[in-house]
């Protein structure tokens, strides 16, 4: 059901894209994705790693109950605010975006941001997955009408876009509030002898949480601070089709997570479910290869046409990206911040490298060949994460010569 609705939300993720390519020039839609990136990073670095804590946690421990998780991520949304707001006047003032009279907007959009990714994982702390993947696909849903409506009237003014991801965002905290409110959730107490304990796991769990966002999220913007918001543009269109089996790594790696957290992961189940994502990314890598010199322009237009290149290139990084997707979910599970921070933190290192290296001269192309090689070195260092921690496992349960 995981799946099933998270492909359902994508399916409208890459609608969104297709709509806001139509109605947006490349300039624009490099704004936009700018605008949406400082959304995401600013959650990602203001959480503090609080909502893979309670993930990890709240199945054994009192002290990581969903109401100290509420009462801390309300303090940290101030914080969001700040950093969201310091991303934005950063670009303002170094002239590189001119983000004039869209303070506000971005502002709320951050807020909501922040907001509705507590709240899913709320719902995926207890198990129930597919609910959190239905409220986000039902986020993606109203944005995708929102901006049905304004293809439709010809609504092409930015303002407008941002304000159907607003949409999108707002309807999926109703959703969160709604589906936990009616499963009954049990919010647990408040343990004054550990106020701060999701504060201070969630800061083991922060490198990890923050290095993969600024691997995955900070393309973007180091994009649009060596290049132009027109690459930026046509790199924010490759990266949706390209990014779209993600789904399947992602939907996987969630459900393997909570089993990991509950010690109910074993060995063979993970080889399994590995075999299964690399076979569907790989098959979906090469379908979309072949198709994407007709696909890129009929579905987002001829101005995109640059985009058919960097798709390609970034579907190779998208076979190293499904075995981080899974793998790096079963370390957080296991509890093992350290090779899961490591992975995604040297990702992030090698990204900014590469992309001084490439951006300036090839633009979009040296992006995408800065994230592939970004995303092999983050899978490489997780599955050599995972082996130690099963090989650590197999001899805790095995008892020595001296005790058989």
């Amino acid at each position: 059901m995981a799946v099933t609705w998270n492909v359902t939300g994508f399916a409208f993720t890459f609608l969104n894209g297709v709509f806001t390519a139509r109605l947006l020039a490349p300039e624009e839609r490099g704004v936009l994705a700018t605008i949406l990136t400082i959304s995401t990073l600013s959650y990602i670095v203001s959480a503090l790693g609080t909502n893979t804590a309670v993930r990890t946690f709240q199945p054994s421990v009192p002290a990581a109950s969903f109401r100290a998780y509420f009462r801390i991520s309300a303090k940290l949304l101030v914080l969001n605010s700040l950093v969201s707001m310091g991303i934005v006047a950063w670009f303002s003032w170094t002239n590189t975006i001119d983000f004039d009279g869209l303070y506000v907007l971005i502002w709320s959009l951050t807020a909501l941001t922040f907001t509705s990714s507590q709240l899913l994982d709320v719902l995926n702390a207890v198990g129930l997955n597919s609910q959190s993947a239905r409220a986000n696909t039902f986020g993606h849903a109203t944005t995708a009408f929102v901006l049905g409506v304004g293809f439709l009237l010809e609504g092409y003014a930015l303002v407008f876009v941002i304000g159907a991801y607003f949409a999108g965002f707002a309807f999926r905290i109703v959703t969160l509030v709604v589906t936990i409110r009616g499963r009954k959730l049990d919010l647990g107490q408040m343990d004054p002898s550990h106020p701060h304990f999701l504060i201070k796991k969630g800061v083991r769990f922060w490198g990890m949480s923050l290095g993969e966002t600024l691997t995955f999220r900070s393309d973007q913007l180091l994009l649009s601070a060596l290049s132009t918001t027109y690459h930026v543009g046509i790199y924010a269109v490759a990266v949706t089709p390209a990014g779209l089996v993600q789904i399947i790594s992602n939907s996987i790696g969630q459900v393997l997570f909570r089993q990991a957290a509950v010690h109910q992961l074993h060995a063979r189940t993970i080889a399994k479910w590995m075999a299964l994502v690399l076979s569907l990314t790989v098959g979906y890598a090469l379908v979309l290869s072949l198709v994407a010199p007709w696909v890129i322009p009929l579905v987002f237009g001829t101005d995109y046409s640059e985009a058919v290149t960097i798709v390609r290139i970034l579907l190779i990084g998208e076979v190293f990206l499904s075995v981080y997707n899974v793998l790096v979910r079963v370390l957080a599970g296991y509890n093992r911040p350290l090779p899961a921070s490591l992975s995604s933190t040297a990702g992030f290192i090698v990204l900014v490298a590469a992309f001084f290296l490439l951006a300036p001269t090839h633009g979009a192309i040296g992006a995408a060949m800065a994230a592939v090689l970004s995303y092999f070195v983050m899978a490489g260092l997780v599955v050599v994460g995972v082996g130690k921690t099963l090989r650590t496992q197999l001899r805790s349960r095995t008892p020595n010569s001296k005790t058989a």
